[in-house]
């Protein structure tokens, strides 16, 4: 084999020796590059499942946020609405107690004019009363010609009334 080894051209001392060389040079690349090389490939490869995983648990934390989010305002929501219906409500009932209030201020007001317009009656038919009691004595005088002071009481009181009957009927 040697012969044919020659007739080729070949070296076998060469070839061996290129032979060590190679596997000096494969042997250091592997620990040199390739070992490296796949221990920083893995490790970039385990920190990208780390990182999707943590994306993962943080979208489903963002969602939980999310849906506690909308549940609080949908439970400010409802409880703003129970404060207004309950303000509504207390406005409601107040504003009906002033206007039971109002009512009655106007009921009391009403009846204190009825009762003054009343009095103020009752003082101008005693008015009139008296204005009319001295145009009777005065005309009583005149027709009888006597002294106005002679006059009785109870005759003045006798004209008023048949004045006064006379004065309803028409």
């Amino acid at each position: 084999m040697t012969e044919l080894l020659n007739q080729l051209g070949v070296n076998w001392k060469l070839l061996l020796s290129q032979g060590v060389n190679f596997f000096i040079v494969i042997t250091t690349l592997t620990f040199l590059v390739y070992k490296p090389l796949l221990r920083l490939m893995h490790d970039r490869t385990r920190r990208i499942k780390e990182g999707l995983e943590n994306a993962n648990t943080i979208d489903q934390k963002l969602q939980e946020i999310e849906d506690a989010k909308k549940q609080r305002l949908a439970e400010a929501d409802r409880e703003a609405l129970e404060r207004v219906s309950a303000a509504e409500g207390q406005a409601r009932l107040h504003s009906a107690r002033l206007l039971k209030e109002a009512n009655e201020k106007a009921n009391a007001i009403v009846k204190e004019a009825d009762h003054t317009n009343e009095r103020k009656r009752e003082e101008a038919l005693e008015k009139l009363s008296q204005e009319a009691k001295d145009i009777i004595r005065i005309a009583i005088a005149k027709t009888v010609e006597l002294d106005p002071k002679s006059i009785d009481e109870k005759l003045i009181k006798q004209a008023v009334e048949t004045t006064k009957g006379r004065h309803h009927e028409i």
